[in-house]
Protein backbone atom coordinates (compact mmCIF):
# COMPACT_ATOMS: atom_id res chain seq x y z
CA UNK A 1 0.00 0.00 0.00
CA UNK A 2 2.81 2.40 0.85
CA UNK A 3 4.75 1.57 -2.33
CA UNK A 4 1.64 2.23 -4.43
CA UNK A 5 1.09 5.59 -2.71
CA UNK A 6 4.72 6.56 -3.24
CA UNK A 7 4.50 5.72 -6.94
CA UNK A 8 1.25 7.69 -7.26
CA UNK A 9 2.89 10.70 -5.62
CA UNK A 10 5.86 10.53 -7.99
CA UNK A 11 3.55 10.36 -10.99
CA UNK A 12 1.45 13.27 -9.73
CA UNK A 13 4.57 15.43 -9.43
CA UNK A 14 5.50 14.59 -13.02
CA UNK A 15 2.08 15.68 -14.25
CA UNK A 16 2.30 18.92 -12.29
CA UNK A 17 5.74 19.64 -13.79
CA UNK A 18 4.50 18.94 -17.32
CA UNK A 19 1.49 21.20 -16.89
CA UNK A 20 3.66 24.06 -15.64
CA UNK A 21 6.08 23.56 -18.54
CA UNK A 22 3.38 23.38 -21.19
CA UNK A 23 0.63 25.65 -19.83
CA UNK A 24 2.54 28.07 -17.63
CA UNK A 25 0.37 27.14 -14.65
CA UNK A 26 -0.48 24.00 -12.75
CA UNK A 27 -4.12 24.46 -11.82
CA UNK A 28 -6.66 26.18 -9.61
CA UNK A 29 -5.32 25.44 -6.13
CA UNK A 30 -1.54 25.52 -6.06
CA UNK A 31 -1.52 25.73 -2.23
CA UNK A 32 -3.04 22.24 -2.01
CA UNK A 33 -1.05 19.05 -2.05
CA UNK A 34 -0.78 18.19 -5.78
CA UNK A 35 -3.21 21.01 -6.56
CA UNK A 36 -1.53 21.32 -9.94
CA UNK A 37 -3.57 18.35 -11.13
CA UNK A 38 -6.76 20.38 -10.93
CA UNK A 39 -8.10 21.69 -14.19
CA UNK A 40 -10.28 24.70 -14.93
CA UNK A 41 -13.83 25.41 -13.85
CA UNK A 42 -14.83 25.43 -17.49
CA UNK A 43 -13.21 24.82 -20.87
CA UNK A 44 -14.25 23.74 -24.36
CA UNK A 45 -13.89 20.06 -23.36
CA UNK A 46 -15.82 20.30 -20.08
CA UNK A 47 -18.69 17.82 -20.08
CA UNK A 48 -20.55 18.51 -16.82
CA UNK A 49 -20.31 20.54 -13.64
CA UNK A 50 -18.09 18.95 -11.00
CA UNK A 51 -17.53 19.53 -7.30
CA UNK A 52 -14.30 21.38 -6.49
CA UNK A 53 -14.33 19.84 -3.00
CA UNK A 54 -14.49 16.32 -4.44
CA UNK A 55 -11.69 17.08 -6.90
CA UNK A 56 -9.52 18.47 -4.10
CA UNK A 57 -10.10 15.35 -1.99
CA UNK A 58 -9.13 13.17 -4.94
CA UNK A 59 -5.59 14.61 -4.93
CA UNK A 60 -4.45 12.32 -2.11
CA UNK A 61 -1.89 9.68 -3.24
CA UNK A 62 -3.35 7.53 -0.45
CA UNK A 63 -6.11 6.64 -2.88
CA UNK A 64 -3.51 4.27 -4.34
CA UNK A 65 -3.37 2.50 -0.98
CA UNK A 66 -7.16 2.36 -0.92
CA UNK A 67 -7.16 0.74 -4.36
CA UNK A 68 -4.65 -1.87 -3.17
CA UNK A 69 -6.98 -2.62 -0.28
CA UNK A 70 -10.09 -2.85 -2.47
CA UNK A 71 -8.30 -5.05 -5.01
CA UNK A 72 -7.19 -7.30 -2.15
CA UNK A 73 -10.80 -7.52 -0.98
CA UNK A 74 -11.72 -8.58 -4.52
CA UNK A 75 -9.09 -11.33 -4.48
CA UNK A 76 -6.91 -9.74 -7.17
CA UNK A 77 -3.28 -10.84 -7.48
CA UNK A 78 -0.65 -10.69 -10.22
CA UNK A 79 -2.30 -13.61 -12.02
CA UNK A 80 -5.59 -11.75 -12.45
CA UNK A 81 -6.79 -9.60 -15.34
CA UNK A 82 -8.55 -6.40 -14.28
CA UNK A 83 -10.78 -4.22 -16.43
CA UNK A 84 -10.43 -0.47 -15.77
CA UNK A 85 -12.73 2.28 -17.01
CA UNK A 86 -11.40 5.84 -16.65
CA UNK A 87 -12.80 9.26 -17.45
CA UNK A 88 -10.96 12.55 -17.57
CA UNK A 89 -12.96 13.78 -14.58
CA UNK A 90 -10.72 12.31 -11.84
CA UNK A 91 -7.15 12.21 -13.19
CA UNK A 92 -5.60 12.02 -9.71
CA UNK A 93 -7.61 8.94 -8.74
CA UNK A 94 -6.91 7.44 -12.16
CA UNK A 95 -3.18 7.91 -11.48
CA UNK A 96 -3.52 6.37 -8.03
CA UNK A 97 -5.40 3.39 -9.42
CA UNK A 98 -2.83 2.79 -12.13
CA UNK A 99 -0.05 3.04 -9.52
CA UNK A 100 -1.81 0.40 -7.41
CA UNK A 101 -2.20 -1.93 -10.38
CA UNK A 102 1.36 -1.48 -11.65
CA UNK A 103 2.83 -1.93 -8.18
CA UNK A 104 1.08 -5.29 -7.91
CA UNK A 105 1.95 -6.32 -11.47
CA UNK A 106 -1.69 -6.81 -12.43
CA UNK A 107 -2.48 -7.19 -16.14
CA UNK A 108 -5.01 -4.44 -16.92
CA UNK A 109 -7.30 -3.71 -19.86
CA UNK A 110 -8.11 0.02 -19.88
CA UNK A 111 -10.78 2.11 -21.56
CA UNK A 112 -10.78 5.88 -21.14
CA UNK A 113 -12.88 8.86 -22.18
CA UNK A 114 -11.35 12.28 -22.77
CA UNK A 115 -14.11 14.68 -21.84
CA UNK A 116 -13.95 15.82 -18.23
CA UNK A 117 -16.11 17.56 -15.67
CA UNK A 118 -15.11 20.81 -13.96
CA UNK A 119 -11.62 20.83 -12.41
CA UNK A 120 -10.75 17.47 -13.96
CA UNK A 121 -8.40 16.90 -16.91
CA UNK A 122 -10.37 19.49 -18.88
CA UNK A 123 -7.52 21.62 -20.18
CA UNK A 124 -7.19 21.00 -23.95
CA UNK A 125 -3.40 20.69 -23.73
CA UNK A 126 -3.55 18.42 -20.68
CA UNK A 127 -6.24 15.83 -21.38
CA UNK A 128 -6.19 12.38 -19.84
CA UNK A 129 -4.50 10.90 -22.92
CA UNK A 130 -1.77 13.56 -22.61
CA UNK A 131 -1.26 12.57 -18.98
CA UNK A 132 -0.94 8.92 -19.99
CA UNK A 133 1.71 9.89 -22.50
CA UNK A 134 3.73 11.96 -20.01
CA UNK A 135 3.71 9.18 -17.44
CA UNK A 136 4.72 6.62 -20.04
CA UNK A 137 7.72 8.71 -21.12
CA UNK A 138 8.88 10.13 -17.79
CA UNK A 139 7.32 7.88 -15.18
CA UNK A 140 7.87 4.43 -16.70
CA UNK A 141 4.16 3.76 -16.56
CA UNK A 142 3.53 0.54 -18.45
CA UNK A 143 -0.26 0.69 -18.57
CA UNK A 144 -2.05 2.41 -21.46
CA UNK A 145 -5.61 2.69 -22.72
CA UNK A 146 -6.72 0.02 -25.18
CA UNK A 147 -9.83 2.02 -26.15
CA UNK A 148 -10.19 5.81 -26.07
CA UNK A 149 -13.45 7.68 -26.67
CA UNK A 150 -14.68 11.26 -26.58
CA UNK A 151 -16.92 10.77 -23.55
CA UNK A 152 -19.72 13.26 -22.75
CA UNK A 153 -23.32 12.42 -23.72
CA UNK A 154 -23.68 8.92 -25.25
CA UNK A 155 -19.86 8.70 -25.25
CA UNK A 156 -19.88 10.49 -28.61
CA UNK A 157 -19.00 14.00 -27.44
CA UNK A 158 -22.66 14.95 -27.19
CA UNK A 159 -23.11 18.38 -25.65
CA UNK A 160 -19.61 19.55 -26.57
CA UNK A 161 -19.06 22.23 -29.17
CA UNK A 162 -17.47 21.47 -32.53
CA UNK A 163 -14.37 23.27 -31.26
CA UNK A 164 -14.28 21.07 -28.15
CA UNK A 165 -14.57 17.86 -30.17
CA UNK A 166 -11.84 19.09 -32.52
CA UNK A 167 -9.56 19.76 -29.54
CA UNK A 168 -10.08 16.20 -28.25
CA UNK A 169 -9.22 14.80 -31.69
CA UNK A 170 -6.08 16.96 -31.66
CA UNK A 171 -5.10 15.47 -28.29
CA UNK A 172 -5.55 11.96 -29.65
CA UNK A 173 -3.55 12.76 -32.77
CA UNK A 174 -0.54 14.18 -30.91
CA UNK A 175 -0.50 11.04 -28.75
CA UNK A 176 -0.88 8.67 -31.73
CA UNK A 177 -4.20 7.37 -30.42
CA UNK A 178 -7.31 6.54 -32.43
CA UNK A 179 -10.64 7.80 -31.10
CA UNK A 180 -13.29 5.09 -30.92
CA UNK A 181 -16.78 6.32 -31.82
CA UNK A 182 -19.45 3.65 -31.68
CA UNK A 183 -22.12 6.08 -32.86
CA UNK A 184 -24.52 5.63 -29.96
CA UNK A 185 -24.52 4.66 -26.28
CA UNK A 186 -25.72 1.08 -26.71
CA UNK A 187 -22.93 0.22 -29.16
CA UNK A 188 -20.37 1.97 -26.96
CA UNK A 189 -21.48 -0.20 -24.03
CA UNK A 190 -21.44 -3.34 -26.20
CA UNK A 191 -17.88 -2.62 -27.38
CA UNK A 192 -16.60 -2.45 -23.82
CA UNK A 193 -18.50 -5.51 -22.65
CA UNK A 194 -17.04 -7.47 -25.58
CA UNK A 195 -13.54 -6.15 -24.83
CA UNK A 196 -13.65 -7.09 -21.14
CA UNK A 197 -15.35 -10.42 -21.78
CA UNK A 198 -12.75 -11.43 -24.36
CA UNK A 199 -9.97 -10.44 -21.93
CA UNK A 200 -11.55 -12.65 -19.24
CA UNK A 201 -11.28 -10.00 -16.56
CA UNK A 202 -11.76 -11.06 -12.94
CA UNK A 203 -12.77 -7.63 -11.58
CA UNK A 204 -14.03 -4.41 -13.20
CA UNK A 205 -12.91 -1.07 -11.75
CA UNK A 206 -14.65 2.15 -12.72
CA UNK A 207 -13.40 5.67 -11.94
CA UNK A 208 -15.88 8.50 -12.47
CA UNK A 209 -19.29 8.83 -14.06
CA UNK A 210 -18.75 7.93 -17.71
CA UNK A 211 -22.13 7.11 -19.23
CA UNK A 212 -20.96 3.82 -20.72
CA UNK A 213 -20.05 2.59 -17.23
CA UNK A 214 -23.28 3.67 -15.56
CA UNK A 215 -25.70 3.43 -18.47
CA UNK A 216 -28.83 5.44 -19.02
CA UNK A 217 -31.19 3.39 -16.86
CA UNK A 218 -33.00 4.65 -13.76
CA UNK A 219 -30.60 2.71 -11.52
CA UNK A 220 -27.44 4.34 -12.92
CA UNK A 221 -27.18 7.00 -10.21
CA UNK A 222 -27.84 4.51 -7.39
CA UNK A 223 -24.85 2.23 -8.01
CA UNK A 224 -23.02 2.30 -4.65
CA UNK A 225 -19.35 3.21 -4.42
CA UNK A 226 -16.74 0.71 -3.23
CA UNK A 227 -16.29 -3.00 -3.83
CA UNK A 228 -19.35 -5.12 -4.62
CA UNK A 229 -19.67 -8.76 -5.58
CA UNK A 230 -23.34 -8.30 -6.44
CA UNK A 231 -25.11 -5.14 -7.56
CA UNK A 232 -28.82 -4.48 -7.60
CA UNK A 233 -30.37 -6.41 -10.48
CA UNK A 234 -31.26 -4.16 -13.41
CA UNK A 235 -32.93 -5.45 -16.57
CA UNK A 236 -33.26 -2.11 -18.35
CA UNK A 237 -31.97 -2.39 -21.93
CA UNK A 238 -29.72 0.67 -21.51
CA UNK A 239 -27.97 -0.53 -18.35
CA UNK A 240 -24.25 0.19 -18.38
CA UNK A 241 -21.07 -1.85 -18.42
CA UNK A 242 -20.93 -2.14 -14.61
CA UNK A 243 -24.35 -3.79 -14.50
CA UNK A 244 -23.75 -5.92 -17.59
CA UNK A 245 -20.43 -7.32 -16.36
CA UNK A 246 -21.70 -7.83 -12.82
CA UNK A 247 -24.67 -9.88 -14.01
CA UNK A 248 -22.11 -12.07 -15.78
CA UNK A 249 -20.51 -12.76 -12.41
CA UNK A 250 -17.76 -10.12 -12.42
CA UNK A 251 -17.33 -8.16 -9.14
CA UNK A 252 -16.99 -4.39 -9.47
CA UNK A 253 -15.13 -1.58 -7.73
CA UNK A 254 -16.92 1.70 -8.33
CA UNK A 255 -15.19 4.98 -7.40
CA UNK A 256 -17.56 7.91 -7.29
CA UNK A 257 -19.16 10.05 -4.54
CA UNK A 258 -15.65 10.95 -3.42
CA UNK A 259 -16.66 12.92 -0.33
CA UNK A 260 -18.44 9.96 1.23
CA UNK A 261 -15.66 7.58 0.22
CA UNK A 262 -13.02 9.88 1.73
CA UNK A 263 -15.05 10.19 4.95
CA UNK A 264 -15.30 6.41 5.27
CA UNK A 265 -11.51 6.11 5.28
CA UNK A 266 -10.80 9.32 7.25
CA UNK A 267 -8.92 11.13 4.50
CA UNK A 268 -7.71 14.58 5.53
CA UNK A 269 -9.91 17.20 3.87
CA UNK A 270 -8.24 19.62 1.44
CA UNK A 271 -4.65 18.92 2.58
CA UNK A 272 -2.19 21.75 2.10
CA UNK A 273 1.41 21.24 1.07
CA UNK A 274 2.52 21.77 4.66
CA UNK A 275 -0.15 19.63 6.37
CA UNK A 276 0.62 16.32 8.01
CA UNK A 277 -1.50 13.89 6.02
CA UNK A 278 -3.46 11.12 7.71
CA UNK A 279 -5.66 8.41 6.28
CA UNK A 280 -7.47 5.56 7.97
CA UNK A 281 -7.08 3.40 4.87
CA UNK A 282 -3.91 1.80 6.29
CA UNK A 283 -5.60 0.69 9.49
CA UNK A 284 -8.40 -1.64 10.53
CA UNK A 285 -10.94 0.21 12.63
CA UNK A 286 -11.50 -2.03 15.66
CA UNK A 287 -12.91 -1.11 19.08
CA UNK A 288 -10.54 -1.51 22.02
CA UNK A 289 -10.93 -4.60 24.23
CA UNK A 290 -11.46 -2.43 27.32
CA UNK A 291 -14.35 -0.67 25.65
CA UNK A 292 -15.92 -4.01 24.70
CA UNK A 293 -15.57 -5.29 28.30
CA UNK A 294 -17.22 -2.13 29.62
CA UNK A 295 -20.15 -2.54 27.21
CA UNK A 296 -20.62 -6.17 28.28
CA UNK A 297 -20.54 -5.22 31.96
CA UNK A 298 -23.18 -2.53 31.42
CA UNK A 299 -25.45 -4.95 29.55
CA UNK A 300 -25.07 -7.67 32.20
CA UNK A 301 -25.81 -5.18 34.98
CA UNK A 302 -28.90 -3.99 33.16
CA UNK A 303 -30.16 -7.58 32.77
CA UNK A 304 -29.58 -8.32 36.50
CA UNK A 305 -31.37 -5.16 37.63
CA UNK A 306 -34.26 -5.80 35.25
CA UNK A 307 -34.59 -9.33 36.60
CA UNK A 308 -34.68 -8.14 40.22
CA UNK A 309 -37.36 -5.56 39.41
CA UNK A 310 -39.44 -8.22 37.70
CA UNK A 311 -39.12 -10.56 40.73
CA UNK A 312 -40.18 -7.83 43.15
CA UNK A 313 -43.31 -7.16 41.09
CA UNK A 314 -44.25 -10.84 41.31
CA UNK A 315 -43.84 -10.79 45.12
Amino acid sequence: MHRASELAERWMKIVEEEKVRRLGNAGEAISLLHGGLLGEEYSEITTTLGSLEAKELSLRPDFAALMVRLLHDAGVDSNAVVGLMLSGSFPAIAISTLAALQTQGVHTVITSSLGASSYGANQPEATWIDIEGWLGKRGSMKLRSALVSLGAEADTGGGLSEEGIALLHDAAKRNNVRISNAGDLKRAIDYRVDLFTHAKIRVLVNIGGNQTALGGCVHASTIPYGYHRHLRICEDPDRGVLARMNEAGIPVIHILNIRSLAADYHFLSNPSKTATAFSGVYYEQQPQSGYIALCIAVIVSFVIVAGRVKNKKKE
